[in-house]
């Protein structure tokens, strides 16, 4: 079997894995039936993987680099940091919607796994979080340094965003009531998002949308008074 050949089969059992466990979680998927998902006799599936476990592992990395490739370019584009915060935001609120397995995979792998099996899913999702974090706290040290953000300990802006990003991803995740808010308010909510990063001066780049959603929804709520000033006390300058 030629190099290509093989990287396409182990392709097939990555594919026939993410959907099984996916679905049936990791305890309720076989390697049988993996393997006659990818077209594989059983001893032909060992000589890919030589265990579950090592399948799950990769399948682990593969989600995470799904997850990366999807959303991490438009944070790393050259621009504005308030256009690639917003669009890397964007990406990663798309990829939950758009990647139903393997973002049921990576949480089931990180919450139903017990042992050395999930210890060792804990030591890599941690691994990965730290990765993320680190590269965003340069990348938010970047924008104090040019003045794009307020200044602040960068650490506690990406602990803010974390929060904030898990909460959105978890309410399309989960889909929740609220998660259809999540994306009609999306560009409703990036303007009071980027008021938590940004000197009073910097407003969004990205004009908001009116929408009949968020108009009544802000009205009830106590919404803009008309100069379209925040209602909120203490807000304005």
């Amino acid at each position: 079997m030629s190099p290509a050949e093989q990287q396409s089969t182990r392709q097939r059992i990555l594919d026939a894995a993410l959907e099984r466990m996916a679905l049936r979680g990791y305890a309720g998927t076989s390697m049988s039936e993996i393997g006659r998902l990818a077209g594989l006799s059983k001893p032909g599936l060992y000589n890919h993987f030589s265990s579950k476990e090592e399948l799950l592992m990769e399948l682990l990395e593969y989600c995470i680099q799904a997850w990366t490739e999807a959303s991490l370019p438009a944070l790393t584009e050259p621009g504005l940091f308030e256009t690639r915060l917003r669009e890397h935001l964007e990406a990663a609120i798309a990829f939950a919607r758009n990647s139903p397995h393997e973002v049921a995979l990576v949480r089931l792998a990180s919450t139903q796994l017990g042992g050395d099996l999930g210890r060792r899913v804990q030591e890599r999702m941690h691994e990965h979080k730290e990765e993320h974090s680190q590269r965003l706290t340069r990348l938010m040290q970047e924008a104090i340094e040019s003045g794009e953000i307020a200044p602040g300990p960068p650490e506690e802006y990406v602990l803010l965003w974390r929060v904030i990003v898990d909460g959105l991803l978890l309410a399309v995740i989960f889909q929740t009531t609220d998660s259809y808010l999540v994306e009609e308010r999306l560009h409703g909510l990036w303007k009071t998002l980027w008021r938590a990063f940004a000197p009073a001066r910097i407003e969004p780049t990205k004009p908001i949308a009116e929408n009949p959603i968020s108009a009544d929804l802000q009205r009830e709520d106590g919404g803009a008074d008309a100069t379209g000033d925040s209602a909120i006390p203490g807000d304005r300058a």
